[in-house]
C-alpha cells in the first residue's frame, strides 16, 4: 500500500504526520495484547473466635490483579492487501487473510480502537488478544473482536464499516462510538457505502432507519455514497439519485435538491433515463457512471 498528500493526522500511515508529494510505502501494522495477571498471595488476619472470644490469626489467600497492554509491530510493511477504503483523514484495510487495519484521524473513534487517540501507523484491530495468567499459568486466551469472514470494508467522513460474508455489518465511528456495534438488519447485506446498506432483496436502507428502506426504486445491485448525495445503480443499467443537487451532481438536468426521493439520472439530451450502466462513484459534488 502506497500513501501520499496531506498528512496531518498520520493519515498517510507512515508513521509520522509529514505531508508527501511522493508515493510512500504504508508501514507495518501495530498489534495490541492486553494480558491480566492474577497472583495468589498468602495474607495473616486476626479475627475474634466467636465461641472463645479469643483473638487469632488466620491465613487468607488474596487474589491481586494487574492489566498490561503491549504492542508489537507486524511487518516492516503493511502487506498482503486486497481492499482499502479512506474517509475524511482515515483509511480501512483488508488484508486476504481476512485481517483488518485502520490508521489516521480517530476523533470520533473511527478506527474502531476503543480510544479516540489518532494513529499514524496502522493498527490491526482484529485479532486483539486478551490472555489471562493466574499463577503463572495461561488459563485464557480469546481474541476480542472477530468479525467473522469479512467481504468489504468501508471509511466514510468520520466513520467506518465492515461486510462480512453472512451478510452482517458492524459501524463504528460517528454517532456509533469507538468500538464496532453490529447492525440489525431485517436481510442479509450484501453491500456498503457510507450510510447506506443494500440488502439481498434488492432494497437500500439508510442506516439510521433500518426499519424502512429507501422508496422509489427496485433491484437494485450496487450503491455509492458521496459527500451528501448517493447513487444507486438497478439490475436492468438504470442510475437513481438523491441527497443534495447545487451542483447538478444527481445528473437530472436540475440544481433542484431531492433529499429523500431518489431521481433517475437521465441521458446526455436529457430525453430519458440513461441505460446499459455497469458502474457507478458518488464523489463530493460530482458523479460518475460506466457504460
Amino acid at each position: 500500500v502506497w500513501t501520499f498528500g496531506e498528512n496531518k493526522y498520520g493519515n498517510l500511515g507512515i508513521g509520522n504526520t509529514t505531508y508527501q508529494n511522493f508515493p510512500v510505502q504504508v508501514i507495518g501494522a501495530k498489534v495490541y495484547t492486553q494480558t491480566t495477571n492474577i497472583t495468589t498471595e498468602e495474607v495473616e488476619k486476626e479475627v475474634v473466635n466467636e465461641e472463645t472470644g479469643e483473638t487469632e490469626t488466620v491465613i487468607e489467600e488474596v487474589e491481586k490483579t494487574e492489566t498490561e497492554v503491549t504492542e508489537e509491530v507486524e511487518s516492516e510493511f503493511l502487506e498482503n492487501i486486497e481492499q482499502a477504503s479512506t474517509g475524511y483523514y482515515h483509511t480501512i484495510a483488508l488484508s486476504k487473510d481476512g485481517e483488518v487495519y485502520t490508521w489516521g484521524y480517530n476523533g470520533h473513534g473511527e478506527l474502531g480502537t476503543g480510544t479516540t487517540e489518532n494513529e499514524t501507523r496502522p493498527v490491526r484491530i482484529t485479532g486483539r488478544k486478551e490472555v489471562t495468567i493466574k499463577d503463572g499459568q495461561t488459563v485464557e486466551e480469546k481474541n476480542t473482536l472477530d468479525f467473522g469472514k469479512v467481504v468489504k470494508v468501508d471509511a466514510w467522513q468520520y466513520m467506518t464499516s465492515v461486510l462480512n460474508e453472512a451478510g452482517e455489518v458492524y459501524v463504528w465511528g460517528h454517532g456509533y462510538g469507538v468500538n464496532p456495534v453490529k447492525l440489525e438488519t431485517n436481510a442479509k447485506v450484501i453491500d456498503i457505502s457510507g450510510k447506506l446498506i443494500l440488502t439481498e432483496d434488492r432494497k437500500v436502507y439508510n442506516i439510521g432507519n433500518l426499519k424502512q428502506p429507501i422508496l422509489g426504486m427496485s433491484n437494485i445491485i450496487k450503491i455509492s455514497a458521496g459527500y451528501n448525495h448517493n447513487l444507486a445503480l438497478a439490475s436492468n443499467g438504470e442510475v437513481y439519485a438523491w441527497g443534495y443537487n447545487g451542483y447538478g451532481q444527481l445528473g437530472n438536468g436540475t440544481n433542484t435538491n431531492s433529499v429523500n426521493t431518489p431521481v433517475k439520472v437521465l441521458n446526455a439530451e436529457g430525453t430519458e433515463s440513461i441505460k446499459g450502466i455497469f458502474d457507478i462513484s458518488a464523489g463530493v459534488y460530482d458523479s460518475v457512471i460506466l457504460n
